[in-house]
């Protein structure tokens, strides 16, 4: 459970309970095993503070538009997370992929793209049909719990966690809080308490009923592919609907809501229901327009914060344009706020681009070029506050761990997110329901086959939908220019593949299907790489017996598969798509493979050469990687980190740099030593320097076992000192910065800066850490990195400094 959590009523936190688990721990693990025995939670315990957030662009002066969040006690939610961690992975198995919402392993993005492609399909086929949002009043608030529990029983569930479950739902009470103060106590008597772990699990099989009932309700028809029909969609309470027939599927869907929500609680805001009529009869669109009074709309229904339109071309601009505009308007907003370089890259990161890649992630629709570069430049404008750029924008974007800063490349997380969906087809049968639509519509083919062709790409079937056709494109694009897939992809599907021609017979096909071996890397030996003997395959089909002819087929077909095997091993992309759908951090992931050099060798960044030939000699990539590690780890100061990679980035106007963009500017340093003031001249080289860099060594070789020499590589660029055990490397860290910044913080000053304001800066940023770490729970941890420091008395220095070769007296 995160540290930052506000606590409960009995305002102990998490960090309480983490800090002192040793001594809890056996007193509660000994409460919990009661409460599942059926002992009572006391009242105390069952009271939270209900906080309400205001909802988004509603009227703040409505009470509906408030979202209630139940703050519990952290003992009490520490027990409900266990509960709920032990319902989540049973969940997939009994609420179907209908419904994606707090479902491990499934996401928003599921629902839209499954909506967006039947939309397609019912343009394609001018099907008379209905979409429908439905808008559920305060769903999780008014879910009956006598309903809830008889749900509970008809699923076999009971025993110890269900009297859990009615101990946590006996008595809860609930003190509102307005304006800081809380008032008297409100008895709850139904509800899923929204900031409880439970909550959303149990709401999604709350529901599951509703959408069960629907599915096999005859009247209410949906959009039917071959054999299969799609009705309904759901996102925890969040329900879209593709109907056909709605003379008879809409009344017939309304009864099944009434006898629902007599129930459960369950009440549509039927004025707030967005509905869209797609192809229908003037008379039938008017007739139903006056039974049903939904919010009818014409261009887009709004589904998960997406606008889904009747048409897939436009679908980009009912989406994209707005959040554009109001990333233009967010940052202008922001540029003239006082942010430092790396705080405005975090904005971006942590503002927007969630923004993006939500969009990304549930909307399969095409982005030109020239929109990626006005996005980017708006990012690059901002970050460097409307003026000059100092660093290339290449070593802007390139990520942190190879020497860059990070910036995103929205292009490049586009297009990640596009590759992450080509991973549902590395199933014989589609995991998704938005996997299973396009497979319908790749006539024989399946689309595995298409994806990891061994020849030059296959063409695309005329069938296949709009969002499957971009995903190929994009992998056809990418897979050779980043290396994404070898010759001979062991991942590939033999069934149903026109390389294959013997797979494409359905005979051949269902009976090997029944193998379960359906990659060609089912097929080969874990540790020789052979294919398997006839025996232990055919063993594997339980129903009629595979035969040996096409067992030689098949081994022929992978003979090519089987020699590179040997040799080459899958690449990271295979690898992926081996694992299939859902993988943790996918997008990240395959954004990496994207955006990262080829393995061992440097990104190309300018200020890698100019380094080199500063210190005359060549750094190894183990050398530079040692470098950027240690720069994203220097302090914790934001303002104070950025100093370094400045440093490293050659950031700063020196007097050479000047003049070459002012010829008139004398590039002579400026505390009149006579020598050309280059980079590495004001900060290290300068005659008026280095007694200063002296003086910082004595003070580094008085703290640490080991007697260190003055380098540039490790005293400027960075680089960590050999063999120095953490905690001093990390004193060590903060030394060197607070002496790189007294030399920025005397800019253009004849004289250098003095060791009593080096140690004023480093006992400063000390303070800092330790409220750092107080707040972090990493107390033990700062200690010892500063208890030497403060063994040495430098924490409250008195001159003289006898230690110094040239000491302040």
């Amino acid at each position: 459970m995160p540290s930052g959590k506000a606590p409960g009523p009995d305002r102990l936190t998490y960090l309480y309970y983490k800090t002192y688990l040793h001594i809890f721990s056996p007193y509660l693990v000994r409460l919990f095993n009661l409460y599942l025995t059926g002992t009572p939670i006391p009242t105390t315990d069952l009271t939270s503070y209900l906080s309400l957030i205001p909802k988004e662009g509603k009227d703040p002066t409505s009470c509906s538009n408030y979202r209630p969040i139940a703050l519990l006690n952290s003992d009490l939610k520490l027990f409900s997370k266990i509960l709920a961690n032990r319902l989540a992975p049973l969940l997939p198995k009994i609420v179907d992929s209908d419904q994606v919402g707090f479902i491990h392993g499934r996401q928003a993005g599921d629902n839209t793209r499954r909506a967006i492609d039947l939309l397609e399909i019912i343009e394609r086929n001018k099907t008379p049909s209905v979409l429908l949002s439905l808008d559920a009043e305060k769903a999780f608030d008014r879910l009956s719990w006598p309903y809830l529990f008889r749900l509970l029983s008809h699923l076999n569930l009971s025993g110890p966690y269900v009297r859990a479950l009615e101990g946590l739902y006996s008595k809860p009470t609930e003190y509102l809080q307005l304006a800081g103060q809380s008032h008297r106590p409100i008895k709850i008597t139904n509800g899923t308490r929204q900031g409880c772990p439970l909550s959303p699990l149990l709401y999604a099989l709350s529901i599951e009923p509703l959408a069960a009932a629907i599915r096999n309700t005859p009247d209410i028809t949906g959009i039917k592919i071959t054999t299969k029909e799609y009705k309904i969609a759901l996102f925890a309470d969040d329900v879209l609907l593709t109907l056909s027939n709605p003379l008879i599927s809409l009344p017939a869907l309304h009864r099944l809501l009434n006898q629902y929500s007599a129930l459960s609680g369950y009440k549509l805001n039927i004025t707030k229901t967005e509905a869209m009529a797609l192809h229908l009869h003037p008379y039938t669109l008017e007739t139903i327009q006056t039974k049903f009074q939904y919010k009818w709309k014409t261009d887009h229904v709004t589904y998960l914060g997406i606008h889904l339109t009747p048409q897939y071309k436009s679908l980009y601009s009912a989406n994209f344009p707005p959040l554009i505009q109001q990333t233009k308007q967010q940052l202008q907003k922001w540029n003239s706020a006082p942010i430092s370089w790396f705080g405005r890259i975090s904005a971006i990161k942590m503002n927007i681009l969630p923004k993006f890649l939500y969009l990304f992630e549930t909307i399969p629709t095409e982005v030109n070029t020239k929109t990626f570069k006005e996005i980017q430049t708006t990012f690059h404008k901002f970050i460097w506050a409307q003026k000059r750029h100092r660093i290339s924008k290449s070593t802007l974007t390139t990520p942190t761990n190879n020497g860059g800063l990070g910036v995103p490349l929205l292009q490049k997380y586009y297009e990640a997110a596009n590759l992450r969906q080509l991973l549902a087809w590395s199933h014989w049968n589609p995991t998704t329901k938005w996997a299973q639509i396009e497979s319908l519509q790749s006539t024989d083919k399946h689309l595995n086959s298409i994806i990891w062709s061994i020849n030059k790409p296959l063409p695309l079937p005329s069938t296949l939908l709009s969002s499957t056709t971009l995903t190929i494109r994009t992998w056809n694009k990418l897979k050779i220019k980043h290396g994404l897939a070898s010759l001979y992809p062991v991942n590939t599907i033999y069934l149903r593949n026109p390389n294959f021609s013997p797979s494409l017979s359905p005979t051949f096909h269902n009976i090997w299907a029944t193998t379960n071996l359906h990659t060609i890397k089912d097929l080969l030996h874990n540790t020789t790489h052979q294919m398997l003997p006839f025996a232990e395959i055919a063993d594997k089909s339980p129903g009629p017996r595979i035969k040996m002819y096409e067992y030689f087929h098949l081994r022929h077909f992978l003979s090519p598969y089987i020699r590179q095997r040997r040799n080459t091993p899958p690449t990271p992309f295979e690898h992926m798509a081996l694992g299939g759908l859902p993988q943790k951090g996918l997008i990240s992931r395959i954004y990496k493979l994207l955006t990262e050099p080829p393995e061992d060798s440097l990104p190309q960044h300018l200020y890698i050469p100019k380094w080199h030939r500063i210190i005359n000699r060549t750094l190894t990539n183990t050398e530079w990687s040692e470098i950027w590690n240690n720069a994203k780890r220097m302090v914790t100061c934001t303002k104070q980190k950025e100093h370094i990679y400045k440093i490293m980035m050659f950031w700063y106007h020196t007097p050479d740099k000047l003049n070459k963009l002012f010829p008139n500017h004398s590039p002579s340093c400026w505390r009149h030593c006579g020598q050309r003031g280059t980079l590495e001249h004001i900060f290290w080289d300068c005659p008026v320097i280095q007694p200063y860099w002296n003086n910082i060594a004595s003070i580094i070789n008085t703290l640490i076992p080991t007697q260190l020499q003055k380098d540039i590589t490790t005293f400027l660029l960075g680089q960590p000192f050999p063999n120095l055990p953490k905690h001093l490397q990390t004193l060590s860290n903060h030394i060197l910065t607070s002496a790189r910044l007294s030399i920025a913080a005397n800019w253009k000053s004849p004289t250098p800066p003095t060791i009593t304001e080096l140690l004023r800066r480093v006992n400063s940023n000390k303070d800092f850490e330790s409220r750092i770490a107080r707040l972090s729970n990493q107390t033990q941890r700062h200690m010892d990195t500063w208890q030497i420091w403060e063994f040495r008395g430098l924490a409250n220095p008195q001159p003289p400094l006898d230690f110094l070769p040239n000491a302040e007296r």
